[in-house]
């Protein structure tokens, strides 16, 4: 429960329903610390998915309906993050202290970019937030089982080990 909540929504908030919905009375960082925990467990599956997708070992949708081609450029989002985090990096502000890490984010087109922003930026971009790498790391990881419906198959492939 900790960890879905941390994925969608601001720690603290996430705090707040848990206790007023099902009565369970945690601190932020404890919700913060199982959202990243879960999320860095993720990530190694993202990973193995990747390599199977890169050595072709994945099959193609061979649908009947065709797939238009796409033009994919690389673009940067500015996740706010620690000051630790920032160090020795030139900032865009009028002191030219960096105070974001820029996150590397697909510009495809609408559907996809509109995908990006509601995994990144719906929930690491809120107001007062400040992330150390590893953390938005794992919580990307997080969001993105969360929103993939991949939910269900991470827990499933974790409890066989």
């Amino acid at each position: 429960m900790l960890e879905q909540v941390g994925g969608k929504e601001a720690f603290d908030e996430g705090r707040k329903d848990l206790e007023v919905l099902a009565g369970v009375v945690v601190t932020t960082k404890t919700v913060e610390r199982v959202s990243e925990a879960v999320g860095e467990q993720i990530e190694p599956q993202n990973q193995m998915e990747r390599q199977r997708i890169m050595s072709g070992k994945v099959v193609p949708f061979l649908g009947k309906v065709r797939i238009p081609k796409m033009n994919v450029a690389i673009d940067g989002s500015g996740v706010p993050v620690v000051a630790r985090e920032t160090e020795g990096r030139k900032g865009k502000d009028e002191t030219g202290k960096a105070k974001t890490r820029e996150g590397i984010v697909c510009r495809i087109g609408g559907v996809v970019e509109a995908g990006c922003k509601t995994i990144f930026g719906q929930r690491l971009k809120l107001s007062g937030m400040h992330w150390t790498v590893r953390g938005a790391d794992a919580i990307i990881a997080l969001r993105c089982c969360q929103l993939s419906a991949r939910w269900e198959e991470f827990w499933e492939s974790r409890a066989l080990g």
